[in-house]
């Protein structure tokens, strides 16, 4: 098949990924199938965003028997990544050490983006896994790969980690994370993220920006990906479109929701959240804070 970009998010959960990744699987040529480094995760009663389980999801049947012959052994996958594709992994990773016991993973991985391009007949796959460890392998396989790093308020991020409300659509909660689990999570992916930005194309995006003007910022970040194809939508109003036009299989459980939705902030950290735990947040965060332009000249925007 001809040659595919993998556009692959960075960052921390909870930070619009999901959002990020229907918006752009409206584009013709483009296809957005959750997170695909994290299928592993799920197990064979996990349920595709278009209603199937995932066994029985005639598009992921597709990419496995594309990619692998059938339907992978999860657990044994699973173990795999664990082994090789973990954060603790990134630094003998970056530089070139622990290769061969990664490979074989790397090698698995990069034939299932090929195969859902393939699949969905689409040059673009974009990914919201936000896990820097696969993306650092899917560079290492020579494929054409663009980060985007998707960021939120790490106040707003540990907001959202500490509610348990979110139904998987086969069923259960996401389990929540404690604030400052959240924090050092939101530090070490983007640290990881900051790092292997500098391997490939790649552009920043705040979560606040995309949800006050979505169309404006997907044109401004194919542009500066240099992601050959249409423009982004010009529509300031937009909506997200009914996630079970996708075939997500691991994501925000907003991802199978079936009617469109608005794109709004959401602020309800602003008031919620006690101000102390606002407080020692941002002291753990200032930096980063700084970087991203949360603090410091109002609006500023780093790409």
């Amino acid at each position: 098949m001809a040659s595919i970009t993998i556009l692959y998010m960075l960052g921390w959960g909870r930070s619009g990924g999901t959002l990020l990744g229907q918006l752009l699987g409206e584009l013709p040529g483009f296809v957005y199938a959750g997170e695909i480094a994290n299928v592993w995760s799920w197990s064979d009663r996990a349920r595709c965003s278009c209603g199937a389980a995932g066994p029985s999801c005639p598009f992921w049947r597709g990419v496995f028997d594309r990619a692998l012959g059938a339907w992978p052994d999860m657990e044994r996958v699973l173990t795999s990544h664990s082994r090789s594709a973990r954060l603790r992994h990134m630094p003998w990773l970056s530089l070139g050490l622990r290769t061969a016991q990664a490979k074989p993973y790397a090698e698995m991985l990069a034939r299932v983006y090929e195969a859902v391009a393939e699949t969905a007949d689409a040059q673009v796959v974009v990914d919201s896994t936000r896990r820097p460890p696969e993306g650092l392998l899917l560079t290492r396989r020579g494929l054409d790969v663009r980060f985007l790093h998707l960021v939120r308020d790490p106040r707003a991020v540990a907001y959202s980690w500490s509610k348990r409300i979110k139904e998987r659509p086969e069923g259960g909660t996401l389990a929540p994370h404690s604030s400052p689990t959240s924090t050092l999570h939101w530090v070490a992916w983007n640290l990881a993220s900051e790092v292997l930005r500098r391997r490939r194309p790649s552009t920043l995006l705040r979560y606040e920006d995309l949800a006050h003007d979505p169309g404006a910022q997907l044109r401004r970040v194919l542009r500066e990906l240099g992601i050959a194809g249409p423009p982004g939508p010009e529509e300031r109003d937009l909506h997200v479109p009914p996630g079970t036009r996708f075939h997500a299989l691991a994501g925000n459980p907003i991802r199978a929701t079936d009617e469109p939705r608005p794109i709004e902030p959401d602020e309800e950290w602003r008031s919620r959240q006690p101000p102390h735990v606002r407080f020692l947040i941002g002291l753990a965060t200032w930096p980063l804070l700084l970087r991203y332009g949360y603090v410091g000249r109002a609006g500023r925007r780093v790409g």
